[in-house]
């Protein structure tokens, strides 16, 4: 049987997603047009080999080593799995019982697989922190804020070539409010739906950065027990999605069908943020079997940026959007 090209399989999937009918029972509007984004055919390019790859294992945890000393100095006083280094601990002690809330230290590290390309970092601390990637390679800080200092946010841009590096981050307090928080961003152009998978670790959450970053030309996706990449594992991993599709305007239904949690807003005055009243049109934020969700949002002619975020805990992985406007 001849194959059909692989270039005329994405826009019919698109189509097909686009045209989906509402739930039955569901009045059904006098005169209707379908709007979903148009986007040109992506370039393809040939996959590497198997042997080219680079090894891509699961994503970890953080292995924290808690010190009862703002120095690092002497054994730790505790060691932990951290999920991510997510923290606002104000004026209270980190690990109750083991370090106080003032004059301790925290040693951070793990291994991190990162695709090729430019990434941004960021460390929000107070009070001193430090980050290394490879350090028993790169003996030099990629950010260095040692010092006493009220939250403050440091940045910096490296361009790694893809693989499995080994992460260290450094953290003190020493008197007064204690917070830090560490993440990263895959920085390029995204011209459809950038999309950014994370591993989380108990409840779902978006921290540290994305394991994978790509761009999507439609938001359909069927995973089973499978999942967007082995970094990830076949559970306890979310996504997020970002775009400005086009839309033809007037009173717009968005559908989502989704397996585990999903919420969808829409920035339909344009004002750059999602956080205005009507703006987040579905919020099903839990555990739940396949399930198909609906709301409607008045939207201009024109492009709107769009946010869709989703969760897998276990089982099978269902995420796709579409929506109508009449």
């Amino acid at each position: 049987m001849r194959k059909m090209p692989i270039l005329l399989l994405i826009p019919l999937c698109v189509l097909i997603v686009a045209l989906a009918p509402p739930p039955p029972g569901y009045p059904q509007p006098s005169k209707s047009v379908y709007a979903t984004p148009v986007y040109p055919t992506p370039a393809t390019s040939p996959m590497p080999a198997d042997s080219q790859k680079p090894q891509q294992a699961e994503a970890a945890q953080w292995r924290g080593q808690y010190f009862n000393n703002r120095f690092l100095s002497g054994s730790p006083a505790g060691e932990r799995d951290d999920g991510c280094i997510d923290f606002n601990w104000g004026t209270t002690s980190p690990w109750s019982g083991v370090v106080g809330a003032d004059d301790f230290s925290i040693r951070w590290t793990k291994d991190q697989y990162f695709e090729p390309g430019l990434y941004r970092f960021h460390l929000l601390t107070d009070d001193g922190a430090r980050f290394w990637i490879d350090p028993q390679v790169n003996h030099y800080t990629i950010i260095d804020g040692w010092k006493d200092q009220p939250p403050t946010e440091y940045t910096t841009e490296l361009q790694l070539q893809g693989g499995t590096n080994s992460l260290k981050l450094e953290y003190y307090e020493h008197i007064g409010g204690a917070q830090v928080k560490f993440w990263w961003e895959k920085l390029g152009e995204y011209p459809n739906w950038r999309a950014e998978y994370y591993k989380y670790f108990g409840e779902p959450r978006f921290c540290d950065g994305p394991v994978v970053t790509r761009n999507e030309v439609a938001i359909n996706h069927e995973w089973g027990t499978d999942s967007p990449s082995p970094v990830l594992g076949t559970d306890f991993w979310a996504a997020r999605w970002t775009g400005a599709p086009r839309f033809v305007g007037g009173l717009t239904r968005f559908f989502t069908r989704s397996d585990d949690g999903v919420r969808l807003w829409v920035d339909a005055n344009d004002n750059g943020s999602f956080d205005d009243p009507g703006e987040k049109v579905i919020d099903k934020w839990i555990d739940q079997s396949v399930s198909l969700h609906w709301g409607d949002l008045y939207v201009s002619p024109g492009t709107h940026a769009v946010k869709l975020e989703y969760y897998e805990r276990t089982g099978d992985a269902i995420a796709q959007l579409w929506w109508r406007s009449w």
